[in-house]
């Protein structure tokens, strides 16, 4: 007798009977939805590294994206075992099974074929697979849910308020070790689900475990894929789950690399550094809507001139203040009189674009431009906001030019970093 099974009501035995055509649809709907996930993805990560927040992210997301990929697999091989199953019922419904008679094999095939499982056992099995593989990819689902929940709140929330009001020379210190500490906290975790619990068995540890895991299990959603999980850490064989647990975090770290580098190759024979790489993002008319520092409208330029729009972060704001004595200069317009609230924006409208003026320069070729009367833009495509101008190109001979965008990073003294760099062909001919 198995104590762990309960007499059931006859609505509930119906139910599961029939649970497979609600595990097929909802397989096809989630697959079909988590495969649009991957550029709303994008398109957050960017907006928050360039709006909102001071560093990167792109770590961050290449993890929700890999997790998104673990789940089309999982919910994928769903509905291929679920494929198999239904067409050996099929199959089964035709025909009572192989017929030995008929095959008329010899040894020893007759006796590797006569050791097959029957349609029905067959059907059992992957049944078994099929309510198993289904389990498990939502265990991964609410656990993908659990961790983007745990990383915004645990993590980009915090360093978000800090940024905004502690200085920055306190802010590098203080989220340098608010990350380490969640980075541990993180890490305990971690050991503790792929271990499959190794310790919440350690008797003197798990006292001191115990309340960061129920932080971090509240904050991850655990509550509501606990059951799944325990469920097969008791009832499947823990060597074959450990062994599941360390091929998943192989391929894991093989997505993650493919999700940071966008490219997945071994090639030798490919340049690493953005000099020597041509960004189609950098293009208006080849232009795809992702992030890219800065974009002109044509690889090929037939006009005598370059409509250059520029990317501006978050991240640069404290070094465009400092070189143009931003505050000072704000604060002795708050003290200012102005006879209407709008001359007052006005004024401190005319002081931001100055300060582009001085943070922001050209450089076409060998000449460089360093008054540049750039305006504010927000593109209409994908909302990215920066500055933007047009440079006269008409004095220019037709052939392969590049034009630099270089950033003023001292006060006194002018010393210009590389920004961005954009190479074009400038041919005047029209093309029939």
């Amino acid at each position: 007798m198995n104590p762990y099974k309960n007499e059931l009501p006859e609505w509930l035995q119906k139910l599961q009977n029939e649970s497979w055509q609600v595990e097929v649809a909802l397989s096809a709907v989630i697959v079909f939805a988590l495969f649009q996930l991957f550029e709303p993805v994008n398109v957050w990560e960017s907006h928050i590294q360039r709006e909102v927040l001071s560093f990167s992210l792109s770590g961050i997301g290449a993890v929700i994206k890999t997790a998104i990929a673990w789940l089309i697999i999982g919910f994928t091989f769903h509905l291929i075992l679920r494929s198999i199953w239904v067409g050996l019922i099929g199959l089964s419904y035709t025909f009572k099974g192989i017929n030995h008679e008929r095959l008329n094999l010899a040894s020893p095939f007759k006796e590797f074929i006569e050791k097959q499982v029957t349609l029905t056992s067959s059907i059992l099995y992957l049944e078994r697979w099929c309510s198993a593989t289904f389990a498990i990819a939502f265990l991964f689902f609410l656990a993908v849910l659990g961790v983007v929940l745990y990383i915004i709140v645990f993590l980009v929330l915090p360093i978000f308020i800090a940024q905004n009001f502690v200085s920055p020379e306190t802010l590098i210190n203080s989220v340098r070790t608010y990350q380490q500490i969640w980075q541990i906290v993180s890490l305990l975790f971690l050991i503790d689900f792929i271990s499959l619990g190794l310790l919440k068995r350690i008797k003197w540890f798990s006292k001191i475990y115990y309340p960061i895991y129920r932080l971090v299990n509240f904050f991850t959603l655990a509550f509501l894929y606990r059951n799944i999980y325990y469920t097969l850490v008791s009832n499947v064989s823990r060597w074959k789950l450990f062994l599941g647990l360390l091929a998943y975090v192989g391929l894991s770290m093989v997505f993650f690399q493919y999700f940071v580098s966008g490219r997945l190759n071994n090639m030798d024979l490919v340049p690493k550094t953005d000099a020597f790489i041509v960004d189609k993002e950098q293009y208006a008319n080849l232009a795809t809507g992702k992030m890219a520092y800065a974009q002109i409208q044509s690889d090929v330029i037939k006009e005598n001139y370059l409509r250059i729009f520029v990317l501006h972060f978050r991240a640069l704001e404290d070094s465009v203040h400092q070189e143009c004595d931003y505050e000072e200069r704000v604060k002795l317009i708050e003290e200012k009189e102005f006879d209407q609230k709008r001359a007052k924006r006005q004024a401190k409208d005319e002081v931001i674009m100055d300060c582009y003026k001085q943070f922001y320069h050209l450089q076409l070729d060998t000449q460089l431009y360093t008054n540049i009367d750039w305006l504010f833009h927000e593109r209409r495509d994908n909302k990215h906001k920066g500055i933007l101008t047009w440079l006269d190109i008409g004095h220019l001979e037709n052939g392969r030019h590049e034009l630099k965008v270089m950033l003023n990073l001292k006060n006194d003294t002018l010393d210009i970093s590389n920004y961005a760099t954009i190479p074009f062909f400038l041919s005047r001919r029209a093309i029939n």
